[in-house]
């Protein structure tokens, strides 16, 4: 049998499992940062029994993405996990838009379609101490993720 394993260099069950439980919790970690900026942006709300009033930003929540749908502007938010054997951790893709966004489980189409005008691919990046921060493909900004939902939010009311 062929063993593509370079000469003087061993591996052991050991490493191999020490190496996929600090994949295993850097995946995690990041995953929990994702749900938490979701959950800013849109948090889960509970069925009322009576009709809320109208909020002037709606937004709308599945499990790895958001879209926060103002008068004329929206945002939408999606993760991309990455695969479990790939080096990267997975990438965020942020989209500003000008009009209403359609989203699944919508009754009505809006008339005009919704164009994109700005979009932000990040990654994940850990920082000192632990925490998680989102950087651009170009490397700048590095945004912590209170700042990421601030610009999504920026974005909404199309200030920015």
């Amino acid at each position: 049998m062929f063993d593509s394993t370079p000469q003087g260099t061993t591996t052991t069950p050991a490493d191999w499992s020490s190496s996929r439980q600090h994949a295993t919790r850097r995946r995690t970690a990041v995953q929990h940062e994702v749900t938490r900026l979701l959950d800013t942006l849109a948090p889960e709300r509970t069925p009322q029994r009576r009709p809320a009033p109208e909020p002037a930003v709606r937004a709308y929540r599945w499990p790895a993405r958001c879209i926060l749908q103002g008068a004329e502007h929206a945002v939408s938010v999606s993760w991309f996990p990455a695969g479990r054997d790939d080096d990267t951790l997975g990438e965020m893709l942020v989209i500003a838009w000008r009009g209403i966004v359609s989203h699944p489980g919508a009754t009505r189409r809006a008339a005009d379609e919704a164009v994109a005008i700005r979009s932000l691919l990040l990654h994940p990046e850990e920082t000192d101490g632990g925490a998680w921060s989102w950087r651009t493909e170009s490397g700048e900004p590095v945004l912590d993720t209170t700042a990421l939902a601030t610009y999504c939010r920026e974005q909404v009311a199309g200030d920015a």
